[in-house]
C-alpha cells in the first residue's frame, strides 16, 4: 500500500527546508516532519553549519536509520570532529486512515471489504487487518456504534489516523454460505452418509420441518420418494422421503433420505355398527351380483278323474246260500280225523 504519492513527496521535500514548522527547539526537536517523509527528501532537507557533518541514526542512536521514524536521531558533528549534538525526529501525526487485509477483497475507493469467507470469526478477522502507521480500527455492528461481538454482513470497521481526526468506514460483505447441513432433534442426522434416520413412525413431515434447523442461509424442502414431488405435509412420512437442502450461494445442495422406525402401535378398534353396516353392504353387493330368475310359464291344472262309485256285489239267491253252507260243512268234516 502506498501511503504518499511522489507528488506529495515533491512538495515535502520543498518544504523540509528548516521553515519554523520544522525547526530546531529549546530541547532539540525537529518536530511537524510530515508523515511518510522519505529519509533521503528528509537528509536533503537539513543544512549543517560550515564544516559540519550529520548522520541520521535509530533511536538507539549508533544504528544508521534506512528509512525514517518518530524519535529517531540526527546527530551533528562539528568541523573539530568533537563537538557533537543531537536532534530528535518527531513526526506530524499521520492522517492516512486507510486499511489491508489478508482475509477478503479491500475495495479504497467504495470503503468495502468483500468476500470474506462466511465462517470467519471475529478475532481472525482482526488479525488479518493491517491499518495504516498509526492507525486503529475497531469492528462495530451496523449501527458503527455498538462494538461487534462477532462477525456478520454488513458489519463495520472503522479506521482512525494517527491524527484522531480522519477517519474511514469500511463496511463488511461476506461470502455466501456454502454449507448445506441441517440439525434435527427428532432424528437422527448422518452427514457423511447423507442419512436421517430413526424419525418416530408417526411423525407428520410438517413436524418434521418444524423441527429443523438448516446451517445459516440455507433453505430445504421434503420430497416424496421420487425425488420430484413435494411431500404434502400434513401427512405422515415414510422411509425413502428425501429432504433436499440449499446453501446460501444457491448452488451447493445435499440430498437426505429419510428412515422411519417400524410402528410400535400393537392396539386395535373395533366398531359393532361398523361392522354390521359393512355385512349389510356385501348383502346388498351380494344380492345387486346375482342375475333374476327367468319367468315361468303357467301351467294347466288337470281336472281330477271322476271316481266311479263303488257298485255293491250281487247278492246270491237263497237257494244258492243253502248249498253254498252245505259245502262248507262237508269240507269242514273232511277235515277231521
Amino acid at each position: 500500500m502506498k501511503f504518499f504519492s511522489k507528488l506529495t513527496l515533491g512538495a515535502l521535500a520543498l518544504g523540509l527546508l528548516l521553515t519554523p514548522a520544522f525547526a530546531q527547539t529549546n530541547d532539540t526537536v525537529l518536530q511537524n516532519i510530515p508523515f511518510g517523509t522519505s529519509l533521503e527528501t528528509f537528509k536533503k532537507a537539513l543544512k549543517p553549519a560550515p564544516q559540519a557533518t550529520l548522520e541520521v541514526y535509530e533511536q538507539n542512536g549508533t544504528t544508521v536509520a534506512t528509512d525514517l521514524q518518530d524519535g529517531y536521531k540526527v546527530i551533528v558533528t562539528a568541523g573539530d570532529n568533537k563537538t557533537k549534538k543531537t536532534y530528535t525526529v518527531q513526526l506530524a501525526p499521520n492522517k492516512e486512515a486507510t486499511l489491508k487485509s489478508d482475509i477478503g477483497t479491500v475495495d479504497q475507493s467504495a470503503r468495502t471489504i468483500s468476500d470474506i469467507p462466511y465462517h470467519t470469526t471475529l478475532e481472525d478477522f482482526k488479525k488479518a487487518i493491517t491499518p495504516a502507521p498509526q492507525a486503529v480500527f475497531e469492528v462495530y455492528e451496523q449501527n458503527g456504534s455498538t462494538p461487534a461481538k462477532e462477525l456478520k454482513e454488513g458489519y463495520r470497521v472503522i479506521v482512525t489516523a494517527g491524527d484522531k481526526q480522519t477517519k474511514n468506514n469500511y463496511v463488511i460483505h461476506l461470502a455466501p454460505n456454502t454449507e448445506a447441513t441441517v440439525e434435527s432433534s427428532i432424528g437422527e442426522v448422518q452427514n457423511d452418509q447423507n442419512n436421517i434416520e430413526n424419525i418416530p413412525f408417526d411423525t407428520t413431515a410438517q413436524a418434521f420441518l418444524n423441527d429443523l434447523k438448516p446451517a445459516p442461509e440455507a433453505t430445504f424442502k421434503l420430497m416424496e420418494n421420487n425425488g420430484e414431488t413435494e411431500a404434502d405435509k400434513n401427512k405422515r412420512m415414510e422411509s425413502g422421503y428425501k429432504l433436499v437442502v440449499t446453501a446460501g450461494d444457491d448452488k451447493t445442495k445435499k440430498t437426505y433420505t429419510i428412515g422411519m422406525l417400524p410402528n410400535t402401535d400393537a392396539t386395535l378398534e373395533f366398531s359393532l355398527s361398523e361392522l354390521q353396516q359393512l355385512i349389510r353392504e356385501m348383502e346388498q353387493a351380494t344380492a345387486q351380483s346375482q342375475p333374476s330368475p327367468a319367468p315361468q310359464p303357467t301351467a294347466e291344472i288337470p281336472a281330477e278323474p271322476v271316481q266311479p262309485e263303488p257298485q255293491a256285489e250281487p247278492q246270491p239267491e237263497p237257494m244258492m246260500q243253502e248249498e253254498m253252507m252245505q259245502e262248507e260243512l262237508f269240507e269242514e268234516d273232511m277235515m277231521m280225523p
